[in-house]
């Protein structure tokens, strides 16, 4: 071969080893990405269960290796007092809690637990679901312990966790419930905090709308209309037809009118605004 064509070769080689070397750089997960998939309770393809893993709930795995999430090994846990907080994505062991595959810094394992239910008496987060055990999985769901309250691995440092209060709050029919819920300081929608709310007297209404004395609020935002001490929830009002005019959570009114999406309408209020039956 003439020096042309051992030039030409070694440009070709020299290609290929960067291109392989480039493949590789984007098939190696990268630790954000590594921290996304975390998220994902059912395996898939690149992240599937350890080798000879006995699943214990909620896409933890307890292995002779350790303790997994997925394919994620949970450093440091103890595999003899170890245990997953069913039906939540958090578990714990005697000494440090975690949420899918990480450790909750700072959370306190004997005092820890899921907030599962609302003040009403509703169940809070969304449901997901386990492959690998066939049963339901709780998203979404805040906790506690004595120190702190905590979204999924975050701590919320603003909230006191003796005296918080969550509620339903949900977006529609299929979507998942947003948090709403308040602590002896500060009401907050979206763990954004609703400026100049009386947590004091603030209450949810029907899971879209919440008052205090001073004003009504849908989904966060003030109704600036709106009679906070006359408004009540209400049955959707059916049209000339007898079908119903939208989901019910979309509906409300004081003693001057209803309103509908967080509007106020022409419609007067109902007599009877929601039946003892419902």
């Amino acid at each position: 071969m003439n020096r042309k064509g051992n030039k030409a070769l070694a440009i070709l080689i020299a290609g290929l080893i960067l291109a392989g070397g480039a493949y590789i750089l984007l098939r190696k997960p990268q630790p954000e990405q590594s921290s996304r998939r975390q998220e994902n309770v059912r395996p898939d393809d690149a992240h599937l269960p350890p080798p000879g893993g006995t699943p214990i709930g909620s896409g933890f795995y307890k292995t002779v290796n350790g303790i997994f999430f997925l394919d994620y090994p949970l450093a440091g846990a103890d595999v003899r007092t170890f245990k997953v907080l069913t039906p939540t994505l958090y578990a714990m062991d005697g000494k440090k809690v975690f949420y899918r595959g990480n450790e909750i810094a700072g959370a306190d394992p004997a005092s820890f637990a899921p907030i599962l239910v609302g003040a009403d008496g509703k169940e809070l987060g969304y449901e997901g679901f386990d492959d690998a055990t066939g049963e339901s999985v709780r998203e979404g769901v805040y906790a506690k312990d004595n120190y702190a309250v905590y979204r999924g691995g975050r701590k919320l440092p603003d909230l006191d966790p003796k005296t918080v209060v969550f509620y339903y709050a949900n977006p529609g029919v299929d979507g998942p419930p947003l948090p709403l819920y308040k602590d002896k300081n500060a009401v907050y929608y979206q763990d954004r905090k609703l400026e100049g709310a009386l947590p004091s007297n603030f209450k949810d209404v029907n899971g879209y709308y919440a008052k205090d004395e001073r004003h009504v609020y849908y989904f966060g935002e003030i109704i600036q209309e709106a009679d906070p001490a006359t408004f009540v929830k209400i049955n959707p009002p059916p049209d000339a037809d007898g079908k119903i005019l939208g989901y019910y959570r979309l509906w409300a009114q004081d003693k001057n009118s209803r309103y509908f999406q967080g509007k106020k309408t022409d419609a007067k209020p109902l007599e009877t605004p929601w039946p003892a039956e419902q």
